[in-house]
Formats: structure tokens, C-alpha cells, sequence
């Protein structure tokens, strides 16, 4: 790792992912959250996927995983439908796709070809809708994974019914219900 010195408030968010295998960092655009979830990743938590807007898997998680932790192996799954699938199955520690092509990981049966132990949804905010697609197939990415971290600067762009499904794939449902119509009765 490299010898960068986290400050206090960087460490507590470190510590926060250490200690919840499941968890969401919703902190402010530019606080370093892709930082924290490279520091918190310990040989437990690989081979992690990370699941990113377009431009952030091509241009952005690379890059830091060579600042910040490049003794780990990265793997991109974007361009053709032949080089995602080579890098899904490479064996890489972390494997950076973008979610418009999650559902690469999806066999025909429905179910996930490969297993993570740790999956990062960046900028979960993208995963607020649960009638998507792209939600539903991130619900069998993580459904039994053992850790998953959301990263968002926004978890409530439109309102707080845009949390109910972000923390469901978190937490499957423990935080704030496993319904969304339970969560609008509740809050």
C-alpha cells in the first residue's frame, strides 16, 4: 500500500467499512471515498467488483488502484463484448465494469456466473429505481455477497424514497424494510 497518511475523518471512514461488511459511504463529491474502499480492501474481500457509471470505470478506478494500492491487479470490462467477458473471468483482485453492462455477470438462468466477495456500487444513486433492470440485476449481484459498499455524494437527489432501494442492496432489506410500500407507510 502506498505511504499516504490517512487524516482522522478519512481513517473513521475506513473504519466503518471495516466493521460493516455492508455499508454505504454517502459523503460529499470529492471526499475520497474511492480512496477509502482501496484502503479498506484486505486480501478477505478479493476478488471485489466494482460497478461504476461509464466514464468512472474507464477513466477513474484504474487509475486510483495504481495510486493508491498497485500491488493489487485490475481488470477493466468495458469496450467489446469479448474483452468485458475476459476480464470478468480474469483473475484480477478487482474487476471495474460499468453498470450499463452488469449484466455481463448474469447467466441465462438468472443467476451470477461468477462470485465476488466484495462488490462497490459507485455512485449508488444510479441504483434507486427498483422496477429497473439495472437494479434488478444488481439485487443478484449482491443479494449474497458477503460485502457490499455503496459510494454516492447524492443517495437522495429527488427525495428520500431514493434510499429505500440503494440501502436494499446493501442490506437486503434490514435497514428499512424489505418493501418499498413498508418503507412509504413508515416514513
Amino acid at each position: 500500500m502506498t505511504a499516504y497518511t490517512l487524516h482522522e475523518h478519512q481513517e473513521k471512514a475506513v473504519e466503518h467499512l471495516a466493521r460493516n461488511p455492508r455499508a454505504g459511504l454517502f459523503l460529499p463529491v470529492g471526499a475520497g471515498k474511492t480512496l477509502y474502499v482501496l484502503h479498506s480492501l484486505t486480501p478477505d474481500h478479493l476478488p471485489a467488483l466494482v460497478v461504476a457509471p461509464k466514464q468512472v470505470a474507464e477513466h477513474v478506478w484504474a487509475q486510483e488502484v495504481m495510486k493508491w494500492r498497485p500491488e493489487l491487479s485490475v481488470a477493466l470490462a468495458i469496450g467489446a463484448r469479448t474483452k468485458r467477458h475476459k476480464a470478468i473471468w480474469g483473475d484480477c483482485d478487482i474487476t471495474v465494469i460499468s453498470r450499463d453492462n452488469i449484466g455481463d455477470l448474469i447467466n441465462a438462468k438468472g443467476y451470477p456466473m461468477r462470485s465476488y466477495r466484495t462488490i462497490v456500487l459507485d455512485e449508488s444513486q444510479s441504483f434507486k429505481t427498483k422496477s429497473s433492470v439495472r437494479w434488478k440485476t444488481a439485487r443478484k449481484l449482491t443479494h449474497k455477497t458477503e460485502h457490499v459498499w455503496a459510494l454516492t455524494g447524492t443517495p437522495a437527489g429527488n427525495g428520500l424514497m431514493d434510499l429505500w432501494a440503494q440501502v436494499y442492496l446493501i442490506d437486503n432489506g434490514e435497514s428499512l424494510g424489505t418493501t418499498l410500500t413498508g418503507f412509504r407507510q413508515r416514513y
